[in-house]
């Protein structure tokens, strides 16, 4: 039997050096990877969904010691709790890997080391070099099957709170819990609908890159949602439109050689995802107002 490893996956290559050189890695001798596509939908789970793997896709093969793999990050959420999805038969034995439960860390990467500690290059594991890290590949070996889906949904339960007037588990500021369930059963990417996050960090970078010092524009936020000046496209609009939102402003100052520069906001009503979306896009520290 071999290890899921099951949450919310992503890319993140930061501009360090270590972090740069890491952004792709050697898969150890004895350990196949079997990346999976949820092809854009929720995973859902529950008694009425308990086929899980019916639901994905394999878009390559298992993946071997000859090869590399993307240095991705796996993060857990609150939907990845509960016990029904550890225990569901689909599993058939294999253990689940879920971050920040059961002592697993949240984030967990692939690999956590640097070159002097972890392979880059199948000729290095031709040559039995090994991850010494603490990563999902220096922790784990044998069959790894990688399950990142865009969202993780217990569609029967999620529709019934609702009704009852009970948040589901992943209600966004600003979202009526009425009506919750609808939203989390669209696609998702950084718990954003996937329309509008493939949006919104293209138009957040053009207006940062075109303000100058000193400069101030607007933004909205609602959720998950960060809307930085004009331009943004309708489907972004149409969802921070759909939900409560709060607007604000922004004050750039340029960077000099030594300095990223830094961004003012005021009236930020969330400010771990304010920061979350400028770090997407843009290297300047946040101070908020």
């Amino acid at each position: 039997m071999g290890y899921i490893m099951l949450g919310h996956g992503g890319l993140v290559v930061r501009s360090d050096a270590a972090s740069v050189e890491m952004g792709t890695v050697a898969i150890p001798q004895g350990t196949t990877i079997q990346f999976y596509s949820d092809t854009g939908q929720g995973l859902y789970y529950g008694s009425a969904h308990l086929d899980v793997w019916a639901q994905l896709q394999t878009p390559w093969p298992p993946l071997d010691s000859t090869n590399v793999t993307w240095n991705l990050t796996l993060q857990g959420a609150p939907e990845l709790w509960t016990d029904e999805l550890k225990n569901n038969p689909s599993f058939g034995g294999h253990t689940l890997i879920r971050p920040g439960v059961d002592g697993v860390p949240d984030p967990i990467k692939m690999c956590s080391g640097t070159k002097a500690t972890c392979p880059t290059d199948p000729r290095q594991v031709a040559g039995g070099a090994k991850h010494t890290c603490d990563g999902i590949l220096g922790a784990y070996a044998g069959d790894l099957y990688w399950l990142a889906c865009t969202s993780v949904v217990r569609g029967d339960k999620a529709v019934v709170e609702a009704a009852l007037g009970t948040a589901p588990e992943g209600v966004l500021i600003g979202e009526d819990p009425d009506t919750a369930h609808e939203l989390q059963a669209r696609p998702t990417v950084l718990g954003l609908p996937a329309d509008v996050a493939t949006e919104v960090d293209t138009r957040n970078y053009d207006v940062l890159k075109a303000l100058d010092d000193g400069d101030e524009t607007y933004y909205y936020q609602a959720g998950k949602a960060v809307l930085i000046g004009d331009g943004h496209a309708s489907a972004a609009v149409e969802y921070i439109g759909s939900i409560n939102y709060v607007e604000g402003t922004v004050r750039i100052k340029k960077g000099g050689v030594l300095s990223a520069g830094k961004l003012y906001v005021s009236k930020c009503p969330d400010r771990q995802v304010f920061e979350a979306a400028i770090a997407r896009v843009s290297d300047k520290t946040v101070e908020f107002e």
